[in-house]
């Protein structure tokens, strides 16, 4: 009796270990008025109440950063047109960018964050709900909070 041995070799891109992830990048979000939404975990779909939202300009300097309700919803202050990202403590993100076309105190567009538990999980931010990963739409508001 023979004993056959296989070998499997994984290619991997340039630069890229074996426990990273590959995902494909996004554009940022285009965003006109003020920059506002909801903040839900895209690991379970919750809501996240309480989430400190932080906002980092296009170089990575911090420019404001606000706590979401108790719905989870944010709004930042009035903020000059630019490139923008957006971060969760306690969260990653592999696409976290936004673009504010332009400058207004109106919130005209919420956004969704879906930060998520690592890098992997594909943390992102959203101009609409993400029904492919969600079908169910988005979590109903806590009625106590309403």
């Amino acid at each position: 009796m023979g004993l056959t041995l296989a070998v499997v070799v994984v290619t991997l891109p340039a630069g890229v270990e074996a426990d990273e992830c590959l995902l494909k990048p996004k554009k940022p979000v285009k965003i006109s008025g003020a920059l506002c939404g909801i903040v839900v975990s895209v690991d379970n779909g919750d809501r996240l109440e309480g989430a400190d939202v932080t906002l980092r300009d296009a170089a990575g300097v911090l420019v404001t950063s606000v706590n979401a309700d108790a719905n989870a919803g944010f709004k930042f202050p009035p903020l000059p047109k630019g490139k923008y990202q957006i971060e969760v403590s306690g969260f990653s993100f592999y696409m976290r960018d936004v673009e504010l076309t332009s400058s207004d105190a109106t919130c005209k567009q919420p956004v969704f964050v879906y930060p998520g538990l690592t890098y992997c999980s594909g943390g992102y931010v959203g101009g609409k709900w993400d029904y492919k990963r969600f079908p169910d739409g988005p979590p109903a508001p806590n009625p106590k909070n309403q």
